[in-house]
């Protein structure tokens, strides 16, 4: 019996000082907190001299560039726009692989597969359309029912919003966003969507994916990020919420077209209109264990997923909405777009400051790094793609 109470003596010792423990660490954490403003700006931090310049231009759309993806080679470009095509393109060569007439002009989404064998657009049409353009890059392509050669290879149909963003998490399974503040995942060759995440309140416009960790992150209107697990699509693991403070959620008021499935030609060049100005997205960090965000609120945000919480802010110098985010494969920089000035912004991650920009004749809408680190492809409303390095 004596050595039972010496023995809960000791544990109530011990609990005693682990929450000494603990209690101090909070303090030394909160300390930490406060002072890390002050620890990076005082930090000298040595910024390579020489400047980002225009190495290749791709010119042969005859509409406004809406979406830049690079093949895994970093020697290959997909690219879509206004005129309703999409291209591969030969970047070294400067010559054109392959093109195909898509079935409408409105399109808001690109992907690429893993192996490079599969692209997939999206729109206002509610569809997630996905083709092979195996034969671009020399191999034989799938047997498809249809004769006609710029048929999609599959049609994802279920959505009923337009389709905002997209991305491949192998090369059967393909995830996608939508107006109808859904986030789905599809079988491809089944062309049947497997599950389905709810949970924002307002159009989810972005997602990145890390097929490793089964992580999905989305950004929504609703100025939230949300981290999902692939396996378990119910439910968000982490809401980065109370961070962004932009306000557009004026657009769910025209869900109601939608889900009424009213032809309305109207309402839905506004949606488009607006939602190429103004879409929030999100960009998995090269660690894949952080992930930064840009909003209407004209700021990029850097968050930590294993901390749950914010380590960075950055802004434009013209503060206007950020539309889009993209980084670095070292990390080192984060770029973002600045309409005002028609430009592309580079900022140290470290310290936030400006360190190059890239400028441009009119809109640079969508932008994309090599998966290689040697190169940046933008897409600009000049009906041109440019190659930065």
């Amino acid at each position: 019996m004596l050595q039972l109470l010496k023995r809960v003596i000791n544990v109530d010792k011990e609990l005693k000082d682990c929450a000494e423990q603990i209690n101090h660490l909070k303090l030394k954490l909160n300390e930490k907190r406060k002072s890390e403003k002050t620890y990076f700006e005082s930090k000298e931090i040595k910024v390579p001299t020489k400047e980002f310049e225009v190495k290749v231009k791709l010119e042969s759309h005859s509409g406004k560039v809406y979406g830049v993806n690079w093949h895994h080679d970093s020697k290959h470009l997909f690219s879509i726009a206004q005129d309703a095509r999409l291209i591969v393109w030969d970047t070294c060569s400067k010559t054109i692989k392959k093109s195909l007439n898509l079935s409408n002009s409105w399109m808001l989404a690109s992907a690429v597969s893993p192996s490079g064998t599969l692209t997939a657009v999206g729109g206002l049409d509610n569809l997630c359309t996905i083709y092979d353009v195996s034969d671009a890059f020399g191999l034989t392509p799938m047997p498809k029912e249809e004769s006609e050669s710029d048929q999609g290879q599959y049609i994802l149909q279920g959505h009923e919003g337009y389709v905002s963003s997209c991305k491949f998490l192998n090369e059967d399974t393909i995830v996608t966003t939508s107006g109808d503040l859904t986030v789905g995942y599809w079988n491809i060759t089944k062309e049947r969507i497997i599950s389905t995440s709810e949970g924002h309140t307002g159009d989810v416009m972005s997602v990145c994916v890390d097929p490793s960790s089964h992580l999905v992150i989305t950004g929504s209107f609703d100025s939230t990020a949300k981290v999902w697990d692939d396996r378990t699509p119910k439910k968000w693991m982490l809401n980065f919420a109370g961070f962004h403070t932009s306000d557009i959620n004026w657009l769910n008021n025209i869900t109601f077209f939608k889900k009424k499935k009213t032809v309305c030609v109207y309402v839905y060049i506004y949606v488009y209109i607006y939602v190429l100005l103004f879409c929030t997205s999100v960009h998995l960090f090269p660690n894949k264990r952080s992930f930064v965000t840009g909003s209407d609120d004209s700021t990029c945000r850097l968050f930590d997923l294993r901390a749950y919480r914010q380590m960075a802010i950055y802004s434009n110098r013209t503060h206007t909405s950020v539309q889009m985010v993209d980084t670095s494969v070292s990390g080192c920089y984060i770029f973002v777009d600045d309409d005002d000035a028609n430009s592309i912004i580079a900022l140290n991650t470290l310290n936030t400051k400006e360190v190059y920009v890239l400028t441009h004749t009119q809109r640079a809408r969508r932008m994309q790094v090599s998966p290689s680190g040697h190169a940046l492809a933008t897409g600009c409303w000049d009906f041109h793609i440019r190659l930065w390095a």
